[in-house]
């Protein structure tokens, strides 16, 4: 059964009200099957399969629920293009046939929460 999602980002200057912008998307998907996991993502690289169950990976959200160290997050064993800040959430459209993520912690162990949703 297809799911109906409201993605949103947005940014704000708090400091002197300068740019600011946000978007939502609704999104329809095809499948209803998600990926839910929370992870203790270390200092070593951790790589999540994205379970073949879901066929089409679709977007992805992960949030970082540290309070001090950064999450690197990448597609391919030690490439990390992207870095989830302490506190942080990404949402990431993913090609249909992206099969893994991996994550490295800054300098301790963090609790991120990852859910991939299926196309």
């Amino acid at each position: 059964m297809a799911q109906s999602l409201l993605i949103q980002a947005s940014i704000t200057n708090r400091t002197n009200g300068g740019f600011a912008g946000s978007k939502g998307v609704a999104v329809t998907t095809a499948g209803d099957l998600h990926d839910d996991i929370a992870l203790n993502v270390t200092t070593s690289e951790l790589t999540h399969s994205i379970p073949t169950s879901i066929g089409n990976a679709g977007y992805c959200v992960i949030v970082n629920d540290d309070a001090t160290n950064y999450v690197d997050v990448g597609f391919a064993t030690t490439v990390y293009p992207l870095r989830l800040p302490a506190g942080g959430a990404m949402v990431l459209a993913l090609t249909p046939a992206a099969a893994s993520l991996f994550l490295k912690a800054n300098t301790a162990a963090c609790k991120v929460r990852l859910r991939v949703q299926e196309a």
